[in-house]
């Protein structure tokens, strides 16, 4: 009985846990981006995704900012989901040539060539929100 309590309190905790919201979890620290583009994905053949470049972002620093204030959420069940075509994403390319891809409920990791899924999601008005704002200021 004392056992089946504390696996069912630690499932509990975990769950709450879970449900906190939180910053985006780049890959690395925010000093290693080298750089910051929003792209719309032509082919979704992971980790070989083809995109059209949008824009380039020129301040990085604000841009990364700005996204930090969306709230994120870690998937606690069910996989991931994968980028599709057709989709507008954020592309930041790190100074050691890895790259991640993201999307309000969909994000690729390419590390040494090798795909990893994402696992959080963020509300999509507000996602969307972040990526005109920037298309239409740099535009």
């Amino acid at each position: 009985m004392k056992k089946l309590s504390l696996i069912i309190l630690g499932v509990l905790i975990l769950f709450i846990s879970g449900c906190k919201p939180i910053g985006y979890p780049y890959m690395y620290e925010k000093v290693e981006i080298s750089c910051v583009k929003i792209v719309f994905i032509t082919k979704s053949e992971s980790p070989n995704y083809s995109y059209d470049i949008l824009i380039e972002i020129e301040d990085i620093q604000a841009f990364t900012d700005d996204l930090d204030k969306l709230e994120f959420h870690r998937y606690l069940i069910g996989d991931p989901t994968d980028l599709s075509e057709g989709y507008r994403v954020i592309l930041i390319e790190y100074s050691n040539g890895n790259y991640e891809l993201i999307h309000n409920y969909a994000q690729a990791r390419i590390i040494n060539g090798e795909y990893y899924f994402g696992k959080v999601n963020c509300d999509e008005q507000e996602f969307n929100e972040l990526l005109d704002k920037y298309l239409n200021i740099e535009q």
